[in-house]
């Protein structure tokens, strides 16, 4: 090779930015006969159904195999938050953590904790134990319950309800000056706790 001629090299195509969408070009998105995508950048893209709703999803890899994490609808979720999202998750899928299984697991916990709160263990316990008991007696109870129980306690899973708990509701039913209720209630709840 001379010394004349140089060597060049071929000139990169400039990258495009990551952030392509603008919120007008969304809320300009029309609907058709079958669902399409409309991409950020990143792997990020506005899934547009035929009944004109618009879902952020994002497109990854773990494990070699390739995966859609939903991250939400469009308006409730701006074009921001989904970029957000969309780098937690990469975050996420960088460590090793796959972030559909951890969303999947989360919601299984929650059901679960709702399975598990007082109030659903209460109904079980009632079912059960209003078999063979007057009607009349078994819905007062239920209502006793209802009125002075679960609005305090029937959120809360039973395995974190404290002593401390049932003695606040205890004094809330007694502040009404219903003593006796309030006895009645504290029965029924040790019952449910057996």
């Amino acid at each position: 090779m001379s010394e004349t001629t140089a060597i060049t090299t071929p000139q990169r195509r400039p990258r495009q930015p990551d952030c392509r969408l603008t919120d007008q070009q969304l809320a300009d998105l029309i609907t058709r006969e079958r669902p399409y995508k409309v991409f950020d950048g990143n792997s990020l893209f506005a899934l547009v159904t035929p009944s004109g709703q618009r879902s952020w999803r994002w497109r990854y890899y773990i494990r070699g195999r390739e995966k859609v994490l939903l991250l939400g609808s469009y308006p409730e979720v701006s074009l921001e938050q989904a970029r957000a999202a969309r780098d937690q998750a990469r975050d996420k899928v960088q460590a090793g953590i796959d972030p559909a299984d951890e969303k999947r697991e989360a919601k299984l916990a929650l059901l679960i904790a709702q399975e598990s709160s007082f109030e659903a263990v209460a109904r079980a316990w009632h079912a059960k134990w209003a078999v063979g008991r007057h009607e009349r007696y078994a819905e007062d109870v239920m209502s006793r319950l209802e009125r002075n129980v679960f609005p305090v306690l029937g959120h809360k899973p039973v395995d974190q309800i404290e002593p401390k708990h049932v003695v606040a509701m205890m004094e809330r039913v007694q502040g009404r000056g219903a003593t006796h209720v309030a006895r009645r209630v504290w029965n029924t709840c040790s019952q449910v706790f057996r």
